[in-house]
């Protein structure tokens, strides 16, 4: 039993490898497909924006993908702390043993660090400790980056057109990628072993590169990304440990004693 569970293992191993992103530097990849559009904003979630606007801070409001994956972590750590709550015991439980030992140990080292003043900041370091590290687990969980919807060419190129014309450059279309979905209409996937299933607007255009009748031309928008992934999230956690330190300082050493340090 025992070698045979290891036998599926290793043969679905070599399989993984072969046809993932390995096996297609030797020409093999039967399994792989395009990866989802990826920028440094985060990508909206639905098409078109809740509030268009256009102001020299603000531009369009809508919701992106890792605004979702925030929530989903943040639900997440909700819901493990009502349950752990709930059933708090003389005799911990598996889920209360665990937690408890992480807790204790990362409270050891700020007691090592900062003495009995640890418990002060705990709460603030471990929240945002376990905020990065849930958002990075579930980022690897199947769906993000790879279920989403399929922006159209014709949008594709009107945003590479707005970023040329702020960069002061000409947008080349040969040299814009679109993905080719299988399928029309609302449902379309991206089939494994679809690596090199890409064309260019210029040959969209042309109305070369894909069947009209059963592929769709476009870029994978996802519904789903790693929140630690948007540049955004490290700058927001950045401002909250900044204003509360700062906050802190004033409170223990008052104004003139924490400008003077």
């Amino acid at each position: 039993m025992t070698r045979a569970i290891l036998l599926i293992v290793v043969i679905a191993l070599v399989i993984s490898i072969a046809g993932g992103a390995v096996g297609n530097v030797f020409g093999l990849g039967f399994l792989g497909a395009p990866m989802a559009h990826i920028q440094l904003p985060a990508e909206p979630v639905i098409p078109n924006p809740l509030v268009e606007t256009d102001t020299a801070f603000i531009r369009d409001i809508t919701i992106t993908n890792t605004m979702v994956a925030s929530w989903a972590a943040i639900i997440l750590l909700v819901v493990i702390s009502v349950i752990v709550s709930r059933k708090v015991s003389t005799v911990p439980g598996r889920l209360q043993g665990t937690i408890e030992m992480v807790f204790e140990f990362f409270l050891g080292i700020g007691e090592s660090i900062a003495g009995e003043h640890a418990r002060r900041f705990f709460p603030l370091v471990m929240t945002i400790f376990l905020f990065i590290i849930v958002n990075n687990w579930i980022g690897i969980l199947p769906g993000f980056g790879t279920i989403g919807w399929v922006e159209s060419p014709k949008k594709v190129l009107h945003h590479a057109e707005e970023k040329a014309e702020r960069a002061g450059e000409h947008v080349d279309v040969a040299h814009v990628d679109l993905q080719v979905f299988e399928g029309t209409g609302g449902l379309v996937m991206l089939p494994p072993g679809s690596v090199d299933n890409h064309i260019s607007v210029e040959e969209y255009e042309r109305g070369e590169g894909f069947d009209k009748k059963s592929q769709t031309p476009g870029l994978l928008i996802p519904y789903l990304r790693s929140a630690n992934t948007d540049i955004n999230t490290p700058l927001a956690l950045a401002l909250i440990a900044m204003v509360t330190i700062h906050w802190w300082c004033l409170s223990t050493l008052g104004i003139f004693g924490h400008i003077g340090k």
